[in-house]
C-alpha cells in the first residue's frame, strides 16, 4: 500500500483540528492588541470575529482546492481515471455550494452566527464538512488502492 496519496488528506484533516488551537491564540493576539485603544477595545467582538471568519473561509478554499487537485495526482498514478472522476464529481458538488454559501456571509457572521438547535457556528460547520470530505477521500483512495490490488 502507497500511503503518498494519503498526505494531503491527512494534513487537511490536521490543519482543521489545530485551527481551533490557533483560534485561541487568535483571539488572545486580537485582545492584547485592542486592550486600552478605546474604540478598538469597545468592538473587540467583532474584530475577533472578522479575523475568525476569514481563517474559517480561507481553511475551507484551501482544504477543498486540495481535496480536489490531489484527486487527480492520486488517480493519475494508479491509472484509475473512472475513479478520479467519480471522486472529483462529489467533491465538486460539495464545493462550489458551500462557497456561495459561505461567501454570502457578511465579514465576522461565520464566527459570529450560531445555530440554534445545535449551539454552534457557521464556522464550525464548515470544519464539520472539511473533516467529512476529508474522511471520505481517505476512504475512496484506500478502496481505489485495494481494488487496484485485486
Amino acid at each position: 500500500m502507497n500511503w503518498y496519496p494519503y498526505i494531503p488528506s491527512l494534513i487537511s484533516i490536521y490543519l482543521i483540528f489545530i485551527s481551533t488551537i490557533f483560534s485561541g491564540l487568535l483571539k488572545s493576539s486580537v485582545d492584547n492588541f485592542v486592550t486600552g485603544k478605546g474604540s478598538l477595545e469597545d468592538n473587540k467582538g467583532f474584530i475577533q470575529n472578522v479575523a475568525l471568519d476569514w481563517v474559517a473561509r480561507i481553511n475551507f478554499v484551501n482544504s477543498m482546492v486540495v481535496s480536489i487537485v490531489s484527486v487527480f495526482t492520486i488517480y493519475a498514478s494508479l491509472r484509475n481515471y473512472d475513479w478520479a472522476f467519480l471522486t472529483f464529481i462529489p467533491l465538486f458538488l460539495v464545493f462550489i455550494p458551500m462557497f456561495l454559501w459561505i461567501m454570502r456571509h457578511n465579514p465576522g457572521d461565520l464566527q459570529a452566527i450560531k445555530y440554534r438547535h445545535l449551539k454552534i457556528t457557521h464556522a464550525a460547520i464548515c470544519s464539520i464538512i472539511l473533516l467529512f470530505v476529508n474522511l471520505v477521500l481517505v476512504g475512496a483512495i484506500f478502496l481505489s488502492q485495494w481494488l487496484a490490488k485485486t
